[in-house]
């Protein structure tokens, strides 16, 4: 699928009238030395502005730098399928925060630099929740792919601040990279390399920390990569005997990126639920 059909993709699941959502645009949330980074605010059509209302953050994943340029993610709050997502959020009484954070260019010791974007959104949000009009005890996380493992450096550092988290065919495990390391590391290298690894892992975090954990609803699915999915299953397991709440769906014909290209009713039905999980959690708590 070429990029362009990809941008302008939208999420398969669709409720009359969302497209009417009010939005505030262009947030700057952190400035680095290459740019200001922003974010989005979508409010329910009929919001009068006069009642904080519950709040998702809606987290991207990455790009292969070998396929696209990290480039093309400057602007990924724009893309049809997070402009849509949001719109829908909006529907089910809650605000939809998009925001643009940098790519990791498929370079391990980058990811705390894009894990510093993902909690200075956060930041923004709780310091700014008067103006935003939202209720800062009840904010979500929705991480779709590449952006699911820095939930877990997120976690780890603000654990109360999010009372709820979806997953999207993301890797909870990135440990399972650590056999692959090559020898011509130096120790220092592999240390650093296997610490990065490891706090990025929200299996991890799980096994250290569970109570760090909170609600969480991960969609799964069925035609995506063994390691990938793997990650998942040993998850939801390590979870269950966690009693960490867990809500799992699997889209057994699923692509990824199922809920943005799969257009039929195991899509719609897992999109569906995910909304009504983060009502549940947010709005109706």
């Amino acid at each position: 699928m070429e990029l362009d059909e990809i941008i302008q993709k939208q999420i398969v699941y669709k409720v009359s009238g969302m497209e009417k959502a009010q939005v505030k645009r262009n947030l700057t949330y952190q400035t680095t030395d290459e740019s200001s980074l922003k974010c989005d605010a979508y409010y329910p059509a009929e919001f009068d502005g006069k009642t904080k209302l519950p709040a998702v953050i809606l987290l991207h994943g990455d790009v292969d730098p070998g396929i696209l340029k990290p480039e093309v993610l400057n602007n990924a709050k724009d893309w049809g399928g997070y402009i849509s997502t949001s719109q829908l959020i909006t529907t089910f009484g809650m605000v939809a925060i998009p925001f643009n954070h940098r790519s990791a260019e498929g370079r391990i010791s980058k990811m705390w630099e894009v894990s510093s974007d993902i909690q200075a959104m956060l930041n923004f949000v709780n310091a700014h929740a008067e103006e935003l009009m939202v209720e800062k005890s009840a904010i979500g996380v929705w991480a779709w792919s590449d952006g699911v493992p820095y939930l877990s450096a997120l976690l780890n550092s603000a654990p109360e601040q999010i009372k709820c988290m979806v997953t999207y065919y993301g890797v909870m495990d990135l440990q399972l990279f650590i056999p692959t390391l090559p020898d011509t590391l130096t120790q220092a290298q592999r240390e650093n390399i296997v610490h990065t690894l490891k706090a990025f892992s929200l299996i991890n975090l799980l096994q250290e920390k569970p109570k760090a954990i909170p609600p969480i609803f991960i969609a799964k699915a069925g035609l995506d990569n063994s390691f990938t999915n793997d990650s998942i299953d040993n998850f939801v397991s390590n979870a269950d005997t966690q009693g960490i709440a867990v809500e799992l769906l699997e889209h057994h014909e699923g692509h990824h990126g199922f809920d943005w290209i799969d257009e039929n009713e195991k899509s719609r039905e897992i999109v569906k639920a995910t909304l009504d999980f983060l009502k549940k959690h947010l709005a109706d708590s």
